[in-house]
């Protein structure tokens, strides 16, 4: 494959993410009250946390998808939206143990705004591939000007990013039915 093409590849799916995240921290900075009241939902931090991250949580994705849309520093910005969508999740899963689909997800932007649900962990999960991708994305030029991405550094970090991914889902699973055995 030439060079040319997998750098195309790499650009145009880093610049979608990098767009899909500025949208999604404009929408938040658009109504910083309602995006505190939705974290405060989830019901998992306390209100003086909550504050503090319905400021923090847009301004990261400002800074990440703004460096992702220039190609700044790009891999830093991946590993900053890998742990926001992976917090994100974990928030939505310790929610949707509880039994609680009735709180907006605030996700904002392209991705628009929805009830809890494990479709949204799913959609997480591909997004977390898709990051995971990105982020170990190495382009091997050949001697004879071709080129080829380095597959085995690629799968592994999409592997055990995945397998994290997993791990955490099935650990709030089980403290779930820890707690309830207890009661």
């Amino acid at each position: 494959m030439e060079l040319r093409v997998l750098f195309n590849i790499y650009t145009l799916l880093t610049i979608s993410l990098g767009w899909m995240f500025l949208f999604s921290s404009f929408s938040k900075f658009s109504n910083l009250r309602n995006h505190f009241i939705i974290i405060k939902n989830y019901d998992i931090v306390s209100e003086s946390q909550a504050k503090f991250f319905s400021r923090i949580d847009p301004s990261f994705e400002l800074v990440a998808s703004i460096m992702m849309i220039l190609g700044i520093y790009t891999k830093y910005a991946l590993l900053l939206v890998l742990l926001l969508i992976t917090l994100y999740s974990i928030s939505i899963v310790i929610n949707l143990l509880k039994g609680r689909t009735n709180i907006e997800c605030g996700c904002g932007g392209l991705l628009g705004s929805h009830n809890l649900s494990w479709k949204l962990i799913y959609r997480n999960a591909l997004l977390i591939l898709m990051i995971s991708f990105l982020y170990t994305y190495t382009i091997i030029v050949n001697g004879d000007g071709s080129a080829h991405i380095d597959w085995n550094y690629h799968f592994i970090f999409v592997s055990l990013s995945l397998l994290l991914f997993i791990k955490s889902i099935q650990y709030l699973i089980n403290i779930r039915s820890i707690t309830e055995g207890v009661h």
